[in-house]
């Protein structure tokens, strides 16, 4: 869309007003009846509004094409005439007969085909057997763009086969049910929505301020933002609005929300871990309880509702569980495992095998079951340590960012974690999400993120 600047460019317009003709009129003078009715003629130059207009241009801007205009008479009490102007060797004009006399309002459109480019406008009192004159002054429209423009520039892609992430990556969230990844990037205050099948970025949602931590809600329409101040709001995804939904009375470093009701808010302070439940229907913190160690990020297994951390910044490390009442939202377990460091653990923590199996980064393989005695169990390895997994139910298949050169996608069979393929993959792999048609890979390169898209069936899955 052609824009020109926004600067006033004079024209004096002439309004010639000429006798009707001599009949009886609303008047007399001397017995003589007097015609008070007169006519308006108008003249613009548009060679010479197109020309001023270039002349104070401070940017070189296409000259506009004006193609048409109009001119609009109103006044109270009358109806609003309105007539096009015929435009001949540059100059618009038109003539207006049967004006009453008094002040009339004078509006000139000059249009570039549809769009309208220059309008004016000023009061002209029509006096009968005067010429009048009335200055316009032009102001170009501004129209508000609801179109844009796209510059392409050409390169040779860096990472064949791969797809730039034109965003940095504070936290990944995948929706499953609703086929949606939210990449958040703290350093923009921005949330990309991404259709997750294809890595097409749909949509953007520029938050007020950059939140501390935040997660998806339960059931996936909704993020829940969790602010240094305490404060916690849920942001529509639907339509980009947030609304605050309480106070934890803390900085909320980490947000998990246990089901539609209840999330679990942490902070850490000195060498302690403070958990607080917080009740997303009316805000209110229903619990609060106090620990000796901090943690890394929290996994939620929905199977048996236990929350599954490691311990860090500590040796040797451990896995513990956080038990919480569903009903009353109280905290009633914070328990370690048996072992205390005979392990190899690892972050990031994942559920395999329908949620009964809680696997570290390390490959070492633990059970989960909401009997405690019967938690966190020892229960073998993978034999093979990852930067991330995800399970296959519905293929049972086990899919892994191997940690190690060359990086690879490994597919396991579920029951027996025997390697069934590997794919190579190119740059340094960070993520991994599936759904129900395709693994989805992130990856980098020299600081920029790369996503690939696999179909599971042309890997005859």
């Amino acid at each position: 869309m052609t824009r020109y600047i926004s600067r006033l460019v004079l024209l004096s317009i002439p309004i010639m007003l000429t006798l009707a003709g001599c009949g009886g009129g609303s008047g007399t003078s001397g017995g003589v009846g007097v015609n008070v009715k007169g006519a308006v003629a108008l003249s613009v130059d548009l060679q010479a509004l197109t020309a001023r207009t270039a002349a104070k241009t401070a940017y070189a801007a296409p000259t506009p094409t004006i193609t048409s205009a109009t001119v609009e008479l109103s006044r109270n009490g009358y109806p609003t005439i309105t007539q096009n102007m015929t435009i001949a060797s540059n100059v618009a004009s038109c003539r207006i007969d049967n004006l009453n006399q008094g002040y009339w309002h004078v509006v000139v459109h000059i249009f570039s085909d549809t769009t309208e480019i220059f309008t004016g406008s000023n009061d002209a009192n029509v006096l009968p057997g005067a010429v009048c004159q009335v200055n316009i002054l032009f102001d170009p429209v501004v129209t508000t763009p609801t179109t844009g423009s796209i510059a392409i520039t050409a390169g040779i892609n860096p990472m064949p086969g791969y797809t730039a992430v034109n965003q940095q990556i504070t936290k990944a969230l995948l929706d499953p049910a609703g086929g949606k990844l939210y990449i958040y990037d703290a350093t923009t205050k921005t949330v990309g929505v991404y259709t997750a099948d294809t890595m097409i970025r749909t949509s953007d949602i520029t938050l007020a301020s950059a939140p501390a931590s935040v997660a998806l809600t339960a059931a996936g329409d909704a993020m829940l933002l969790g602010y240094s101040s305490g404060q916690i709001y849920r942001l529509d995804l639907s339509t980009g609005t947030t609304s605050l939904i309480g106070d934890a009375l803390m900085d909320v470093k980490s947000i998990l929300a246990l089901d539609n009701r209840i999330a679990l808010v942490s902070s850490q302070s000195g060498s302690q871990t403070t958990f607080k439940t917080f009740d997303l229907t009316t805000g209110q913190i229903l619990n609060t309880k106090t620990f000796y160690y901090y943690f890394g990020d929290y996994l939620l297994n929905p199977a048996n509702g236990l929350v599954y951390a490691q311990d860090i910044n500590v040796s040797p490390t451990d896995l513990f569980r956080i038990r919480v009442d569903s009903a009353t939202g109280t905290i009633t377990e914070i328990a370690d495992s048996p072992y205390h460091g005979s392990y190899n653990l690892g972050e990031p923590l994942r559920l395999i095998r329908d949620g009964s199996r809680l696997v570290t980064a390390s490959g070492t393989i633990f059970s989960s079951s909401a009997i405690a005695a019967q938690d966190l169990l020892y229960s073998g390895n993978l034999g093979f340590s990852y930067i991330d997994l995800a399970a296959d139910k519905a293929n049972n298949r086990l899919y892994l960012l191997n940690n190690g050169t060359p990086y690879k996608l490994l597919i396991l069979n579920q029951d027996t974690f025997f390697l069934e393929t590997t794919v190579e993959l190119l740059g340094t792999p960070k993520l991994l999400f599936v759904t129900p048609a395709k693994i989805i890979v992130i990856t980098t390169l020299n600081a920029v993120n790369y996503t690939k898209v696999f179909d599971k069936s042309a890997l005859g899955l």
